[in-house]
């Protein structure tokens, strides 16, 4: 019995590693097609977009710019009025029309950074994460494969992402709900999407990305709709841009 058990359980290991292998494959081929298997460290880190948010009936134009891992600068305009926001290191401040400049709490810079580091849904790495094959999922008709994105660190978000298998595009990320106490109430709500659908890839300079984002909060804001008009990787951010504001 115990030389069945051995067995069963080498089966059941050479499996996962080709589940593994397959996995890491299907993620080779969507950085290839994306051109992200190109993208450099240093030109990850510097980031600009601009984009609009669609959310709860309004229309929110803003421009992100990003130094990662701790800099940031966000411009918005909302209601006619014009906002910012800058972090930059353990410091960070914001600009509120009628009120001026104003230091901003440190829990809100951990939400802030969190949610303004989109790229994140579209950056697979094997340096980031590990990979495993996931169940299919249909969605407009397409079978879509999954894989199973583990982060290697505590501060990663794990997820599933769906791919295309015949355009090797990513579709779809289902977040995966952290277990219990492994993320403190703050950091589970600065993640607060629970899926995000891909959609309307467009050439951003070197890299295909998508354009268009659904984001299903998961929680009462509903679908938030992100369009992105600009993309920029290795963006140089000048000094002055995550100074405080005055």
């Amino acid at each position: 019995m115990k030389k069945y058990i051995f067995l069963f359980a080498l089966v059941a290991a050479t499996l996962s590693n080709v589940a593994a292998q397959d996995a890491a494959a299907i993620v080779k081929h969507y950085n290839r097609v994306t051109g992200l298997d190109k993208l450099t460290e240093a030109e990850a880190q510097n980031v600009r977009m601009d984009l609009s948010i669609e959310a709860q009936g309004m229309e929110i134009p803003m421009t992100v710019v990003g130094s990662l891992p701790d800099k940031f600068r966000v411009e918005m305009e909302m209601m006619g009025s014009s906002f910012l926001a800058v972090i930059n290191g353990g410091k960070g401040w914001m600009q509120i029309p009628g009120q001026g400049t104003m230091e901003m709490p440190e829990e809100l810079m951990s939400q802030f950074t969190q949610q303004t580091e989109v790229s994140h849904n579209h950056r697979w790495s094997d340096q980031d994460y590990t990979f495993e094959l996931a169940d299919k999922k249909t969605v407009d008709g397409v079978e879509l494969q999954g894989v199973r994105a583990t982060a290697k660190t505590p501060a990663g978000t794990s997820c599933i992402v769906y791919f295309n298998p015949s355009t090797h595009l990513a579709v779809l990320i289902d977040s995966i709900k952290a277990p219990e106490g492994v993320m403190d109430q703050e950091a589970a709500q600065a993640v607060a999407h629970s899926s995000v659908l891909l959609k309307e890839y467009k050439d951003f300079g070197k890299y295909k990305l998508p354009s268009v984002m659904e984001i299903d909060t998961g929680t009462d804001a509903g679908t938030i709709i992100m369009k992105i008009s600009n993309f920029e990787y290795g963006f140089a951010a000048q000094p002055w841009m995550f100074a405080q504001p005055e």
